[in-house]
């Protein structure tokens, strides 16, 4: 009779960590999710919205912007597919 119950104490507690396992695992998933967005807002101002060239900077900073803002939606768009 004893068997049976650390059996079933056993099954209890292997439920209880693989429901945390799967929050972590659901929480993981849900973060890289909204990394993927914010990469992805952060590469589309970098595109179109970075400040112009006369303003402040060199006329090479406006590329190396544009370099940028594309690598960054690529990079936001993957971590949305995956």
């Amino acid at each position: 009779m004893s068997l049976k119950r650390d059996i079933l104490i056993g099954l209890a507690v292997l439920g209880v960590l693989l429901i945390g396992i799967g929050i972590v695992i659901g929480l993981i998933f849900l973060l890289t999710k909204a990394l993927g967005i914010v990469l992805i807002l952060g590469g589309i101002f970098m595109m179109f919205f970075f400040p112009d060239i006369g303003e402040w900077q060199p006329h090479s900073m406006s590329k190396t912007g544009i370099v940028l803002g594309i690598i960054l939606t690529i990079i936001g768009v993957l971590f949305l597919i995956i």
